[in-house]
């Protein structure tokens, strides 16, 4: 820390036996990058393992508002949703959008299909189609391909349907879009 001219204010920070080495370096690293103490308290926590933190200072570095990091910045969040959620207020998705996803009933695999149909152009009413814990992520996939396909609310209904895998769905999407 001294020798990338951290304070020793700065360095008390995370010298703290309450932190595993890898969750210190991700401190530092904040640190090193320009955050201000203010910010580094939103992810100085032993609460959070050293992946979550990481995605948490890396929504500081991009600028996302405190609000924004407020959504994701909560241990029942793995990193790879917190990323997911990341990803969604940097691409430009609003809250309500991102406040569709954010929620720990979907994994990440699932919260990525509704945020890039989302990036996609769906509106809430076609999102809200699938955006449903009982679609796997494949599932997912196919039911807002239908929308970006031009179906109708009435044809993508047709095999929106948890029953049918997601093999299932793409034959009957198939079969709708020709």
């Amino acid at each position: 820390g001294l020798e990338k001219d951290l304070t020793m204010e700065q360095i008390a920070v995370y010298a703290d036996p309450k932190f595993d080495d890898d969750q210190m370096s991700e401190i530092r690293v904040g640190l090193e990058k320009g955050l201000t103490m203010e910010q580094i308290a939103v992810y100085t926590d032993p609460k959070f393992n050293a992946y979550q933190m990481q995605q948490i200072r890396l929504g500081l570095e991009k600028d996302l508002t405190m609000e924004q990091i407020a959504v994701y910045a909560d241990p029942k969040f793995s990193d790879n949703q917190m990323c997911q959620i990341r990803y969604g207020f940097e691409n430009g998705l609003t809250k309500d959008q991102v406040m569709m996803y954010a929620d720990s009933k979907f994994n990440h695999d699932q919260m990525n299909e509704i945020r890039v149909g989302f990036e996609d152009g769906l509106t809430m009413e076609q999102t809200a189609v699938y955006a449903d814990p009982k679609f796997n992520s494949a599932q997912m996939y196919q039911i807002w391909h239908g929308f970006e396909g031009d179906l109708t609310m009435e044809q993508v209904a047709v095999y929106a349907d948890p029953k049918f895998n997601s093999v299932q769905m793409w034959e009957a999407r198939t079969g709708l879009e020709n």
